[in-house]
């Protein structure tokens, strides 16, 4: 976890076990945001928004569960992620957080924004409905 907090830190860390990379001002009372990657990504997908971000606006890129440099999960259901999730958001003392999530991270946001709540949510390249992908990932496995 980070500890001391400058109006232009960035830089990597842990929040709840969860790896990933913070800017800005995580005191900062502007709504932070939360950026999750997609499958098979790690938070790096996010360093060319991250890298121009106002100085001092917070957000934090995590690696999800089993992603990355974060531990996997027992399970990694849509509910279990959600919750890592809300873990380091609330790990960073962020709140009301708008979450942006990248492809099958959308699907993490908007459950992440039904069971703990959210200011908002952006949906980068996926659709809502996700069942037929995860239909499809179960086959492959």
């Amino acid at each position: 976890m980070l500890t001391t907090h400058t109006p232009t830190t960035t830089s990597t860390g842990r929040w709840a076990g969860l790896a990933g990379r913070a800017h800005g001002d995580l005191d900062a009372t502007t709504r932070p945001l939360i950026l999750l990657h997609g499958l098979s990504f790690d938070h790096h997908l996010w360093d060319p928004v991250m890298d121009n971000l106002p100085s001092g606006h917070p957000a934090l890129a995590l690696d999800l569960p089993g992603h990355g440099h974060s531990p996997a999960l027992p399970s990694h259901g849509l509910e279990a992620v959600a919750d890592a999730v809300h873990d380091a958001i609330a790990s960073a003392g962020l709140r009301d957080p708008v979450l942006v999530g990248h492809s099958l991270a959308a699907g993490v946001a908007g459950v992440y924004a039904d069971r703990h709540g959210a200011a908002g949510i952006v949906n980068v390249d996926s659709s809502w409905r996700l069942e037929p992908f995860l239909h499809l990932l179960h086959q492959l496995e």
